[in-house]
């Protein structure tokens, strides 16, 4: 799994990974600069934060141009196809699952 976050204020995305969930990499994208905790052994992180590094400043709509601009540069750097979007202006938590 892949997992892209993206945000346009700065954040710690603090993630809880269960075990057997087969984490391969974090992307975090955005404007302003982002940060992991909780990054599981194996997994690695691609930063993709910044101005003129960002794919996208922020996407919390599908669908819509940002989100379409953030998910085609993902599959292009990953190589894999989007399965879940999930957007918001705001939250607390998600949960994510490895199972099909």
């Amino acid at each position: 799994m892949v997992l892209v976050l993206s945000a346009y204020k700065a954040i710690t995305w603090a993630l809880t990974v269960d075990a057997g969930v087969n984490l391969q990499q974090v992307i975090v994208n955005g404007y302003s600069d982002q940060t992991v905790t909780g990054l599981p052994g194996g997994a690695t992180l691609l930063d993709k934060n910044g101005t003129g590094n960002y794919w996208v400043a922020s996407a919390r709509a599908w669908p819509s141009a940002s989100a379409t601009t953030l998910v085609t540069a993902a599959q292009t750097q990953t190589g894999l196809a989007l399965t879940t979007f999930t957007g918001t202006y705001e939250s607390t938590s998600y949960t994510l699952s490895d199972s099909p």
